[in-house]
């Protein structure tokens, strides 16, 4: 007994100060003895505008990658026509696009990650990153028009026919060209140190009223956005269904025949 309190009071001034000094090398000092975190840092444009901003662009675009890869991979394993090949209906795939696009993207936003910002989301590499995520406001916003503006480019069955050549959608939307070239573009916004005092003059009244009146603008050409792509469903559903009855009808004709 006397042997095994020896040895344990033995361990006991080994392991302290080895602990000790991770929490010395994670706080930086000794006094606080606590890490913290502070929440990410906006200019007006990122709390203003309806739309991305460019070094949060590569992130988001993953984030939506990732959803219709999910998605599109569980309509197929659970429609078992589909498990030895073949293609979704197209008015599915409409459906589906849509459904990913009008997602109200709960839990999404963004977080300071060793100084640089970051898009989180549930099952997103940065997910379980130590941060404060600031989520709400226009995030969820700006991930919808992102996703309306690929569909507007690219259409709902070019999406689903690269996700079937491959399984993963991540590459061709995100690593491409134009629209789909976010993640080759290097924008990464390095967030500055906050000062203790803002010794910045206070803007004018009038600048105020100038942004808002270009974040209204920025808003409604969004709003129009969305709009068109969601005209450009419907129409594309009308054209279906007049197609079904022309078909239908030249049956009952040749029967009658």
């Amino acid at each position: 007994m006397e042997l095994f309190f020896a040895c344990f009071v033995c361990f006991l001034g080994l392991w302290t100060p080895a602990v000790l000094a991770m929490g010395a090398k994670m706080d930086g000092n000794m006094e606080g003895g606590s890490i913290s975190f502070e929440t990410p840092t906006l200019d007006d444009e990122d709390t203003y505008s309806p739309f991305m901003p460019a070094d949060l662009k590569c992130d988001a675009c993953r984030i939506i990658a990732a959803k219709f890869n999910e998605r599109f991979d569980k309509e197929h394993k659970n429609r078992k026509s589909l498990k030895k090949g073949g293609s979704l209906p197209e008015s599915d795939v409409i459906d589906i696009v849509d459904q990913i696009c009008t997602d109200p993207f709960e839990n999404v936003g963004v977080k300071e990650i060793n100084g640089v910002r970051r898009m989180s989301a549930p099952g997103f590499e940065t997910a379980d990153a130590p941060g404060v995520m600031q989520g709400g406001g226009r995030w969820p916003g700006r991930m919808r028009e992102m996703c309306s503006a690929y569909v507007g480019e690219l259409g709902e069955d070019e999406l689903y026919d690269r996700w079937k050549k491959k399984s993963d959608i991540e590459n061709y939307l995100c690593y491409g060209k134009g629209i789909r070239g976010y993640c080759k573009i290097k924008t990464k916004k390095v967030v500055p140190k906050k000062k203790e005092e803002d010794d910045r003059p206070q803007k004018k009244d009038q600048d105020s009223k100038t942004r808002a009146k270009e974040s209204e603008n920025l808003k409604r050409e969004a709003e129009n956005k969305m709009a068109a792509a969601k005209n450009k469903k419907n129409a594309e559903k009308e054209k279906q269904k007049e197609e079904k009855t022309i078909h239908t009808n030249q049956a009952d004709t040749k029967d009658e025949l």
